[in-house]
């Protein structure tokens, strides 16, 4: 397996648009693996034992949470956040290209920005979206299994557990 490609997965929890007192769950996986990034079609009824395989596996993730107020306010959590989260895995040893997946929309200028932002990092940049169709997740499993993560999350993170998660990237919103 070849490490110089940093293959990245984002999704969001959904839940900051609703009357959620966690907020929106942003949530970034990555992989050396080139399995992790073929395109597959993943089952609607999610399967929470994928995420201990994956992880077991050669993928990792970091996640972070928009404060209610801040992810109302945009059509796509994932361009906001992405260059935050994104920073730091750029300076994983040997990566000379990153191919960054996001679920949903995708506005062509946020796609633009992204792209150039992360390439100011003397990287190959490719900038993909994938939206559900009919129901069906179709894409990387890098994206599903942000999928996965991001509502188990939601469903289980306490305080507590945020606070000792070294998962957990603290998201400075005063940099946007």
């Amino acid at each position: 397996m070849s490490r110089d490609i940093l293959y990245i997965g984002m999704d969001e929890s959904n839940h900051g648009e609703l009357k959620s007192r966690t907020g929106e769950i942003i949530v970034v996986t990555w992989s050396y693996n080139k399995r992790f990034w073929d395109y597959d079609k993943h089952p609607n009824r999610r399967d929470y034992s994928v995420i201990e395989k994956c992880l077991n596996k050669g993928v990792d993730y970091i996640y972070t949470i928009l404060r209610p107020e801040l992810a109302k306010k945009n059509y796509s959590n994932l361009p906001l956040t992405a260059p935050a989260l994104i920073h730091p895995l750029l300076n994983l040893k040997g990566i000379s290209e990153i191919k960054l997946g996001l679920d949903g929309r995708l506005r062509s200028d946020d796609k633009k920005q992204l792209i150039q932002i992360l390439e100011e990092s003397n990287l190959k940049v490719t900038v993909a979206n994938f939206v559900k169709k009919n129901g069906v997740h179709f894409g990387p499993e890098l994206i599903y299994l942000s999928h996965l993560i991001a509502n188990q999350l939601f469903r289980e993170l306490t305080m507590l557990k945020i606070g000792c998660d070294s998962h957990y990237v603290h998201f400075d919103m005063s940099k946007i």
